[in-house]
């Protein structure tokens, strides 16, 4: 695999830096950060640090790579230039409990058409039948990592969310998942909780991550 290969498949025009990567990792450590990224990009990507805007699948790539060197590593590839370092201001979050306590306020004059949509990535333990036309998983929600800052921090435990699939769209993906156990849902759909704060999604898209990467793959060949 060459620079200008991986920065094609990155869509990336830095292929000085990537050179520069490859030069100094070696192309097999190289692919194998390329493929988490790939991975990631799969899994819905991955957001600035800000949290304003999706990274581009070179800045994941990036990304990854700068959490994998060593300190002399770090320095050759990503040298620090003279006048960059910028004293950031110190953000007080605010707290949980009153987080809760301003949502509640808030929410006594919400807006209106606010559109909805979650995404939810991991493999399910058990597949139930729900009725005639769907079946449901259960899928438990990890905590939410680095936030940016001055968003408050919630509880280390995430929701548990019961999904529900429609038959024709869990067709789909029923083999992948079942036949390859690194293989994991990608699913996009409508969320509720209800009184009893019990988690619900209603699906409205499916795919299986290894599904994705062989369409991306094979997109990626036809050009």
């Amino acid at each position: 695999m060459t620079v200008h290969e991986i920065a094609a498949q990155l869509n990336e025009p830095n292929t000085e830096l990537i050179g520069k990567i490859v030069n100094t990792l070696g192309i097999e450590r190289v692919s194998e950060y390329l493929q988490k990224t790939i991975t990631i990009e799969a899994e819905g990507g991955m957001m600035t640090r800000d949290g304003e805007r999706r990274r581009t699948p070179g800045g994941v790539f990036f990304h990854v790579v700068k959490g994998e060197l060593s300190k002399a590593e770090r320095k050759h590839i990503f040298p620090k230039l003279p006048g960059t370092q910028i004293k950031k201001k110190v953000i007080q979050a605010v707290s949980w409990e009153d987080a809760q306590k301003i949502a509640v306020a808030i929410n006594q004059t919400p807006g209106k058409g606010a559109t909805v949509k979650l995404t939810l990535v991991g493999r399910p333990k058990k597949v139930a039948k729900a009725g005639e036309g769907a079946v449901v998983v259960s899928l438990q929600g990890k905590p939410p990592g680095a936030l940016p800052k001055g968003l408050p921090t919630p509880p280390d435990a995430g929701i548990t969310w019961a999904v529900f699939i429609a038959n024709k769209q869990w067709g789909k993906v029923k083999d992948s998942i079942s036949q390859n156990v690194d293989d994991s849902l990608i699913v996009e759909g409508y969320p509720l909780v209800d009184k009893n704060g019990v988690g619900i999604v209603l699906a409205t898209n499916v795919k299986s991550k290894l599904m994705e990467i062989a369409a991306r793959d094979t997109q990626k060949s036809s050009l």
